[in-house]
């Protein structure tokens, strides 16, 4: 804006000269000249004063809109600043929530190798639905332990059998030909406990039943252990009763011809 005043101001000296130059040819009185310089420059003040109050207007105008723009710049700042602050937390928080997911991935992988090492030791149960004697209804559960190293079960096995209005008696199952009317002497553990002498009557097939042992210790115990010895040749295996008990919760489920959860 000071150009542009320098430039008002140039241009009413010019004027001034002009006019003193025209009066200085014509035939005014000293008076008459000195009164059209006194108006001349009154003229000319005016102008400028006009000129001063325009310029001091537009100057406070863009002031104001200076100190806006300087407020809207600082509001901008903050904001930005804030946004900054609220994207580190979310940030810290997404790379602990990471590190959480990791941590219980990594349990739940853990867990679930556990359950499928767990899985593969159960003893594997299956289920007769039954059939009819003279005796009456038969139900049946046999119970096959199974080896880490074997993909088929072992050659022994336990066999309940609840018979319609008897007990439900315990057998176990051996690839060796029991002799009828004998008795043998197997080495039984109860949960962890020392094993035990128990007799096996044979009934000259693979079944031979307990004396001492009934299929209702089986809902009893979690964890049977059993050591036979033919000749030199010993044998022993670890049968547990998780399956079973998921199958039939109570031996009665079993005896009275229930079928088996989630059959």
């Amino acid at each position: 804006m000071s150009s542009r005043i320098f430039r008002t101001w140039l241009a009413l000296a010019m004027a001034v000269l002009t006019v003193t130059g025209t009066l200085a040819c014509s035939s005014i009185s000293s008076a008459e000249h000195e009164q059209a310089l006194v108006a001349q420059a009154a003229a000319a003040q005016a102008q400028i004063d006009t000129i001063t109050q325009d310029h001091g207007k537009q100057v406070a105008e863009l002031t104001s809109e200076l100190d806006e723009a300087r407020e809207e710049v600082a509001g901008l700042e903050t904001e930005a600043a804030a946004l900054r602050a609220a994207g580190d937390a979310q940030l810290e928080n997404v790379e602990r929530l990471e590190v959480l997911l990791s941590q219980e991935l990594e349990a739940a992988q853990e867990s679930r190798e556990v359950a499928v090492d767990a899985a593969r030791r159960e003893t594997r149960w299956t289920w007769d639905p039954g059939m009819l004697t003279d005796g009456g209804e038969i139900f049946s559960v046999v119970g096959w332990a199974f080896s880490l190293e074997e993909v088929s079960p072992l050659q022994i096995g336990l066999y309940a059998e609840c018979i319609q209005d008897e007990s439900n008696y315990l057998y176990l199952w051996d690839d060796v030909i029991w002799e009828d009317e004998t008795e043998y002497i197997a080495r039984v553990g109860l949960d962890g406990g020392r094993p035990r002498n128990e007799t096996v009557w044979g009934f000259g097939g693979a079944f031979g039943a307990f004396a001492d042992l009934d299929g209702k210790d089986l809902w009893e115990l979690e964890r049977i252990h059993v050591e036979l010895t033919y000749g030199d040749d010993p044998s022993s295996v670890t049968f547990d009763t998780a399956q079973l008990r998921r199958m039939f919760p109570t031996e009665a489920d079993f005896c009275n011809g229930e079928k088996p959860v989630g059959y």
